[in-house]
């Protein structure tokens, strides 16, 4: 039964760890317990709540999402946990398939760490949490993209017009 003091089962990936497979602490080929589903995250969350209230629930719940996560994903990519440079070691169809999921992650605000760095390449559209959420999230990251990624364009192409022009003069 998950509580709030539950440590998550991972699904740990032995080819992920061939260099170091015994440091593997919180996973399902250690512990010999089934990887935690969707369904179980949820439910470690609403423990979590329950016990310490949603900001510290947030914090916590995070914090163990992103140790499965990869690094390649955003996350912390925790060779303890199975995860790695490439390897996520929490449940692929949470961030994909899983409607009920889906709704959680909005409800509570935790898709910016579900779809972390690389993942936001699987963020569903439309999928999940409707249209209107999606365009939302549509338009924050237009407006991120819009505030650092055209200024860091425009002065690459600065910089690179001077590089050609300087290497022109020389030459």
């Amino acid at each position: 039964m998950i509580k709030y003091d539950s440590i998550p089962v991972y699904n740990y990936s032995y080819v992920a760890n061939a260099i170091s497979p015994s440091i593997a602490i919180f996973t399902d080929t250690v512990r010999k317990e089934t990887a935690w589903s969707c369904e179980n995250w949820i439910t470690f969350f609403n423990e979590l709540k329950g016990k310490y209230g949603e900001v510290k629930a947030k914090d916590i719940w995070s914090n163990y999402w992103l140790m499965g996560l990869s690094k390649s994903a955003g996350g912390k990519g925790d060779v303890r946990t199975g995860s790695g440079l490439v390897y996520d070691s929490v449940p692929l169809d949470c961030r994909s398939f899983n409607s009920d999921f889906g709704n959680f992650i909005t409800k509570y605000k935790l898709r910016d760490v579900v779809y972390k760095g690389l993942g936001n390449i699987t963020k569903p559209i439309g999928s999940v949490t409707g249209i209107v959420g999606d365009v939302s999230d549509s338009a924050d990251t237009t407006a991120k993209v819009l505030k650092y990624g055209v200024p860091i364009t425009v002065i690459t192409c600065l910089g690179l017009l001077i590089w050609y022009g300087i290497k022109k003069v020389k030459s």
